[in-house]
């Protein structure tokens, strides 16, 4: 009876306080690096997602610049069933665990031009740890019937609902699900890097979230009219704060460059904002990206949110035009997927601090690895 009266306040209260839980679609940009070091990286930063929420991603390669339209998600429901799941085919027995298994249902259309792989979504528990689906050989056979012929492959233009079946410990709580663009199956060297980011759907139950509309009723009272349709505002101060070179021989320079970064909101009593520093540097004239360093930092009107940037050691030699020289950087505050504030350390880079897709109009400067002691740029390279 307790949940049934939270979800009925929930209602209430969103009729009342205007809060806007329709689904919407996320663009969500990516730049693909295709060569070695492979890499897949956000461009920009795109809304929070959550279930029902449909991702809109695109795909920009590095290698060619070559953009395209790469697949649409939804994400319908994360379910644990138990600890066992009856076979649809008879004779094939249960499927058993200690923990407990998890339902997540999504479906997926195909953008691309071609056919293309499914990539497995990763479930994020409330402990940090990452999980896989069941193979779907395997668990093809216990999914419900609707599911049971499902395909891991889709084809161009084709939208189709699917079900992947995971397994948890007991007790664990599913909080995320992350996914990749379907051109990540199309290379063999790029499918299975654990360690590419791809973007990540928040999971929260009706019951929660009516919960937490009413544990905020008294807060929404004191909200006026006017304060809600009033667009918030966020101020962003940044100061340089490290900025060194330490000489190594008579040609060799390896450099550090940091800044403070200082946010507070306005009109709003708080708001998720995505920090993003581009270091640049100079590598044989040419510009180019040294480091990115992200941030999500939850920003409150009442008081001011600081934190610190730096971008790692970076190395040049002057005798054999090698290396890169650190130039400055590019900070872009941004919240609900656009940019809201942005700071350049070069007036000349003005024009860069305003573009969303940032990522992909620079080079990113790969660090050579170390050739050991004794040797050219045996410091500053590497990280």
């Amino acid at each position: 009876m307790k949940a049934l009266f939270a979800v009925i306040v929930g209602i209430v209260v969103l009729s009342l306080y205007g809060e806007d839980k329709r689904a919407k679609e996320i663009p969500v940009a990516f730049l693909l690096g295709d060569t070695y070091p492979f890499g897949l990286q956000e461009v920009g930063s795109s809304a929070s997602a959550a279930l029902e929420d449909t991702l809109k991603m695109k795909v920009t390669v590095k290698s060619t610049k070559e953009t395209f339209d790469d697949s649409r998600w939804t994400f319908h429901s994360v379910d644990s069933v138990g600890n066992e799941v009856k076979s649809q085919r008879e004779g094939d027995g249960m499927l058993k665990t200690e923990g407990q298994y998890i339902f997540v249902t999504y479906s997926i259309e195909n953008l691309q031009k071609t056919p293309a792989l499914i990539p497995p979504c990763s479930l994020l528990d409330d402990k940090g740890r990452t999980f896989l689906p069941i193979e779907h050989q395997v668990a093809r056979r216990y999914l419900p019937s609707e599911y049971e012929t499902q395909e891991q492959r889709v084809s161009a233009g084709i939208k189709r609902k699917q079900c992947a079946i995971y397994e948890l410990p007991k007790g664990a709580r599913p909080i995320a699900v992350e996914v990749m663009p379907l051109c990540m199956t199309a290379n063999h060297k790029l499918f299975g890097q654990t360690s590419f980011a791809g973007k990540k759907i928040n999971l929260s139950s009706v019951e929660n979230d009516a919960l937490a509309l009413t544990n905020k009723v008294e807060t929404a009272k004191k909200t006026t009219s006017s304060q809600s349709e009033k667009p918030f505002m966020l101020t962003m101060k940044c100061t340089r704060t490290e900025n060194t070179e330490e000489k190594i021989g008579r040609a060799f320079t390896v450099r550090t460059l940091g800044y403070a970064v200082e946010l507070k909101v306005l009109n709003v009593p708080q708001k998720d904002v995505s920090v993003k520093a581009y270091f640049l540097g100079e590598s044989g004239k040419k510009l180019m990206i040294a480091e990115v360093v992200e941030k999500e930092v939850e920003v409150l009107t009442a008081k001011v949110s600081s934190f610190k940037v730096a971008c790692q050691p970076v190395g040049e030699s002057e005798k054999i035009d090698a290396g890169l020289e650190l130039k400055g950087v590019i900070i872009q505050a941004w919240a609900d997927g656009k940019i809201v504030q942005s700071y350049t350390s070069q007036y000349a880079w003005k024009k860069y601090a305003e573009m969303p897709d940032i990522l992909t109009k620079f080079e990113t400067y790969t660090r050579p690895h170390p050739p050991g002691p004794g040797k050219p740029f045996g410091r500053g390279f590497g990280k």
